[in-house]
């Protein structure tokens, strides 16, 4: 329990925050802590609070990834909201305002952050897992499967019609990518046995992030 606390009696007087002191020791013209506030060059407005997404979902540790897809259904893009919680896919239902789980099989799946990535109508997404195994999966429409062959990782991409996965614990400083996909052929990108491409990115250190900027590949 805090005692003595000071209140911030004029607010034209606010300089910022300071809780370095003891919180009874702070200068009235600062605040030790605060809630649902906004601080912009020494002005503090209110903020506006948050609601709870849904039902609570439990027997996880936390939520490892949230992805917008935006799938295509007969001509018709729909907004949809994934979840990664529990090593479990969840899709959230406007409609009923409820998070739905998708039946997720991916052996060796790791409680870790799970990047994601929308291609072709279809949400990949890549896991470090546990130990060896296929650590790309998909969710198309609300189904999801494995890709077989695939490297595991912790970043994933979309880029030049391949996919390109980085952080595999086994070679941290690699990039891979997959089969080139074509017109005829887009399930190519699916392919990680033919036509690949892996690269040394640095020298006994590890890549962290992946992402494409103005049509390059970071």
């Amino acid at each position: 329990m805090q005692r003595n606390l000071s209140v911030l009696q004029n607010l034209k007087l606010f300089v910022g925050l300071e809780n370095y002191e003891e919180s009874n020791a702070v200068p009235f013209d600062r605040v030790y802590s605060a809630n649902g506030a906004r601080f912009d060059r020494k002005i503090i407005s209110s903020r506006k609070g948050f609601q709870a997404l849904g039902n609570a979902l439990t027997g996880g540790t936390k939520i490892r990834g949230m992805y917008q897809y935006l799938y295509t259904n007969a001509g018709v893009q729909e907004r949809r909201l994934l979840a990664f919680y529990n090593n479990t896919f969840y899709q959230f239902d406007e409609g009923t305002q409820t998070w739905t789980s998708i039946v997720t099989a991916w052996p060796s799946v790791a409680d870790a952050d799970t990047d994601g990535i929308l291609y072709n109508n279809v949400m990949y997404f890549v896991n470090p897992l546990t130990g060896a195994g296929d650590g790309v999966a998909k969710v198309s429409n609300a189904t999801f499967s494995v890709v077989p062959s695939s490297p595991r990782g912790y970043g994933i991409e979309a880029w030049g019609e391949r996919l390109w996965v980085i952080g595999n614990p086994a070679n941290p400083a690699a990039v891979s990518s997959s089969r080139s996909a074509t017109i005829a052929l887009p399930g190519n990108i699916e392919d990680w046995v033919t036509g690949t491409i892996q690269e040394l990115v640095g020298k006994e250190g590890r890549n962290t992030a992946i992402r494409v900027l103005e049509d390059n590949l970071y």
